[in-house]
């Protein structure tokens, strides 16, 4: 995080939070954002603040008097860079124009305030674009003093202010979420980083106001708000584990994408995302509140597509010399990585890594221990965490254990939950986290992970994103193979997967298990080339539900590429990032990944499919990180960051209801089956069958979180 604090000298504990921020456009709303502010107190221990900071007094009625007037923001604050209380949220330019509240850390930040300080003294600098000074050293002020030059460079007109922040914010290293207010124009501005790793939830009423914050609860609070279920949040969380953006379960509350950019003005809110698409207006909201003007201002694939022209160009010259070769390409993506791995480790705390039997966290490790050595003595190599799993299939300790050695690093083993009870409190608290269902088993883990990484330090990178980044998951491989098997007839895909699938209900459920992934390629072979990809990307395996939210026509004719696009666009943001952030957030963990910097994914799209896809699959990253590790580390297989999901069904499930039979009523409650075939299902997940284990999980997470909201809303009742 990014932010200061009264008391520099207090020391981090294993209960510190993560920053957090509200605002409203109402100037009555001060009340409500008061009480937010109390509400995030977990994220902030270090200090709270709001703007406008004129203490006021309410009128009999509990309004605002009419002379205080424009928003009010209110922020709680955990500090890693620039530990005083100048650098302070909500911050307000020096000519007290703009006030930004902001989340999350921007890699670099020092070399870019550096950049745009020499080229206010040393480059062009038209009149109208006035310098802006420092006011401290946290990254808050270098975003704040970017963002101003962005908007005063582009002028008055908002569809150039829009295209220009678009473009500054695409290649801005970090993670981010921030609300801007221009004073002198009555303007809101709110933007969260390209991969949406840092949430900012909002909900615009008829009357034209906004509402915003970095959790969903407190949007549930606002007066005119109700927590209706969104009429396709159930059926779009068995698809994904989650519901993407930009719904949320409630039909009331929205959630900005990955690299969207909001604009209110008087009443009227506008939302541009990388490829122009416009969430719908929310339910209830009248025509004048719904978001208009549309227009297609940025989308980061121009600069890609210039990148891939030029490298295009460059091949077609034929000189040997115009074409980088495999070293070169190898080579290039090692300093990139390295780099994002020292801007990701450059704050004003302690700095550990995640380390599993994989090469995604073995790269970022072996680097991040490079630069301990490198660096002054003030920074110590960061300590290596790897969660240990009593079933010797899943555990990496030591693997992970041989890693650290090789790498001079400390390594604590972290043991994994697998107690019913302490599965179904942490299964509780993460759902109070997330604010709704969220369905990947892997919530549990990384709660109890960020909760011992806490007691080592505040800030620790991961290898998140390298799978979807470089090609590591089979399926892409398998798409491959698809892609081929569509060329054949239709009736003979669809003869040979009846043929082969004939036997599967007669069969043992070890053997179905040994064949599920044939059965599984058949059956999804058997259409077009985009049943693949909806069937491939669909969790859940309830023929009548679980629909895919997002649309994937129009993505990349090659499926495997295809695959890559939407598990970066969607997957990973809504999946393996949100559930990262809000887990870290619940125990002061600001967990950065590294391979998912602008510059890295920038030239990993530059490389073809294929090439990454070679041999094992991540060809290209396996060629870094193999000088980095001990001879042969690479060559065995990773097990994996996934528990026995049937085995916490069918004790989660024992622990709440009792017995198999009144377990399974309450479960399939939502869903129209016949008790045979629930019976079924059951059978399978808890024979660990991978799809059915997560279909049968997620209706269990969504029981358990309905019971959680009804007894809030007791509660709530009752005071």
């Amino acid at each position: 995080m990014a932010h200061g604090s009264p008391n520099p000298e207090k020391p981090t504990s294993g209960h510190q939070y993560m920053c957090g921020f509200a605002g409203a456009t109402d100037q009555d709303a001060r009340p409500w954002a008061m009480a937010t502010s109390d509400a995030l107190a977990h994220r902030g221990p270090d200090g709270a603040g709001i703007w406008p900071e004129t203490d006021v007094v309410l009128t009999a009625d509990g309004a605002v008097p009419a002379d205080i007037d424009g928003p009010v923001f209110v922020h709680r604050r955990l500090a890693t860079t620039d530990l005083t209380a100048r650098a302070a949220q909500p911050m307000t330019s020096r000519d007290g124009r703009f006030v930004l509240v902001f989340n999350g850390y921007i890699g670099g930040y020092r070399q870019l305030s550096a950049r745009m300080s020499y080229r206010d003294v040393n480059g062009p600098n038209p009149a109208h674009v006035a310098r802006e000074p420092c006011q401290n050293l946290a990254d808050t002020d270098v975003l704040l003093r970017l963002l101003i030059k962005t908007i005063r460079a582009a002028g008055g007109d908002y569809a150039a202010q829009v295209a220009a922040l678009g473009a500054v914010l695409a290649d801005l290293a970090g993670a981010f979420s921030f609300a801007l207010w221009d004073c002198h124009t009555a303007t809101l501005w709110m933007a969260v980083d390209d991969m949406g790793q840092k949430p900012l939830f909002f909900t615009h009423r008829d009357d034209g106001h906004l509402f915003f914050a970095s959790e969903l609860s407190p949007l549930l609070t606002v007066p005119g708000v109700t927590a209706a279920l969104h009429e396709t949040a159930f059926d779009a969380a068995l698809a994904h584990l989650f519901v993407p953006a930009p719904k949320t379960v409630f039909g009331q509350v929205l959630q900005l994408q990955p690299g969207e950019i909001a604009r209110w003005k008087n009443g009227k809110l506008e939302c541009y995302d990388k490829s122009s698409r416009r969430s719908q207006p929310l339910a209830g909201q009248s025509a004048r509140s719904a978001r208009q003007n549309q227009r297609k201002l940025f989308t980061r694939s121009d600069v890609l597509n210039r990148d891939a022209e030029h490298t295009k160009a460059a091949r077609m010259k034929g000189a040997g010399s115009s074409m980088p070769t495999a070293g070169q390409v190898v080579s290039g993506m090692r300093r990139r990585v390295y780099r994002a791995v020292a801007e990701a480790m450059t704050c004003d705390r302690s700095v550990a890594c995640l380390l599993s039997g994989g090469m995604d966290s073995a790269g970022i490790a072996a680097m991040a221990s490079h630069m301990g050595r490198h660096r002054s003595d003030k920074t110590k190599r960061p300590t290596a965490i790897v969660m240990g799993f009593r079933d010797r299939r899943l555990d990496e300790t030591r693997r992970a254990q041989h890693l650290a050695d090789h790498l001079g690093l400390t390594l604590q083993i972290v043991a994994a939950p697998h107690r019913a009870d302490d599965i179904l409190q942490r299964l509780q608290a993460g759902l109070l986290a997330f604010g709704g269902p969220f369905a990947n088993p892997a919530m549990i883990l990384t709660h109890r992970l960020s909760q011992a990484v806490a007691d080592i330090a505040p800030v620790c990178l991961t290898g998140d994103g390298g799978d979807e980044i470089f090609g590591g998951y089979r399926r892409y491989r398998m798409a491959q193979l698809a892609q081929k098997w569509l060329a054949m007839p239709r009736l003979a895909r669809r003869g040979l997967a009846a043929c082969l699938t004939f036997g599967e209900p007669y069969l043992p459920p070890a053997l179905n298990r040994h064949f599920s992934g044939m059965y599984k390629f058949l059956q999804m072979t058997t259409g077009s080339r985009d049943d693949v990809l909806t069937g491939w990307n669909n969790r859940c395996v309830l023929a009548r539900y679980g629909r895919l939210q997002n649309d994937m026509t129009g993505l990349d004719h090659d499926i495997a590429a295809a695959m890559m696009q939407f598990d970066q666009s969607v997957t990973l943001p809504g999946n393996q990032l949100a559930m990262s952030d809000r887990m870290g957030m619940a125990f002061g963990v600001e967990y950065r990944p590294p391979l998912l910097e602008p510059a890295v994914r920038k030239l990993a799209r530059l490389i073809p499919v294929q090439d990454h896809l070679a041999g094992q699959g991540k060809a290209i990253w396996r060629a870094v990180v193999r000088p980095m590790v001990p001879a042969r580390y690479l060559d065995g297989a990773k097990a994996g960051f996934n528990p026995s999901v049937g085995n916490w069904i069918r004790d989660v499930s024992m622990l709440i209801w009792g017995d198999e039979n009144t377990a399974q009523k309450y479960i399939f409650s939502r869903v129209q089956l016949t008790r045979a075939d629930q019976r079924k299902i059951w059978r399978r997940a808890c024979a660990n069958d991978f799809n059915a284990a997560l279909t049968v999980w997620n209706l269990l997470v969504w029981q358990v979180w309905e019971t959680g909201q009804k007894s809030e809303n007791k509660q709530a009742d009752a005071r």
